[in-house]
């Protein structure tokens, strides 16, 4: 058995180390990846989910172990998950990526840009053509908590088939965890992959 000990490491490293550990193996191989905190696991989790991977878990006290077998669709799988983030064939998705670094739109009065910024979000279901995925992070994470009318239309974008990818470094820095119940709580390797991918950002 091939062991994955990310516990002490911050994200995305759990992710980064689990990835090179998949491209390192053989088919039948078993690993067993230990994370020390819920985000990893999550995100750890998402990814494994994304490659088809079936997982076993145990938890002992704060100590997380998911255990996997490379299967013979695994690394095809991981090559069809990639080229998903540069391809979209959903027709009202226009393959763009928009940010949300912030509750505010724009840098002049606060209260106007948190005025401004939930008019935006309330209008962007109205377009034509929809962005592919939305990014959110530092205080536009709260954005996204339960019962606010900015999550009820970042809600109907999701439902809509936009992707919505919430940070999670920045989820447990504002203690936010469970006051949010959409999207996919992610991490900066995920980020950057989607705006990397992403036919153009926009940045409210």
């Amino acid at each position: 058995m091939v062991t994955i000990d990310t516990r002490g490491t911050l994200c995305p490293a759990p992710l980064i180390m689990t990835k090179r550990a998949i491209k390192e193996s053989n088919i039948g191989d078993e690993l067993e990846v230990f994370a020390d905190n819920d985000i990893a696991v999550q995100n750890l989790l998402s990814y494994l989910k994304e490659l088809n991977i079936v997982t076993f878990q145990t938890k002992n006290g704060d100590i997380t172990s998911i255990r996997f077998v490379i299967g013979n669709t695994t690394k095809l799988s991981a090559q069809e998950s990639v080229a998903e983030l540069f391809c979209s064939t959903t027709p009202n998705r226009g393959g763009y990526a928009i940010v949300l670094k912030s509750i505010a739109m724009g840098d002049g009065d606060r209260e106007l840009g948190e005025m401004l910024m939930r008019s935006c979000l309330n209008s962007l279901i109205e377009l034509d053509s929809l962005p592919s995925s939305i990014v959110i992070y530092n205080d536009g994470v709260k954005l996204a908590i339960s019962g606010v009318d900015s999550a009820l239309a970042l809600q109907k974008l999701e439902e809509e088939g936009v992707e919505l990818f919430i940070c999670g470094t920045c989820i447990d820095f504002y203690g936010l965890k469970e006051q949010i119940k959409i999207g996919t709580v992610s991490n900066m390797y995920k980020i950057n992959s989607v705006l990397s991918s992403a036919s153009h950002v926009v940045y409210p």
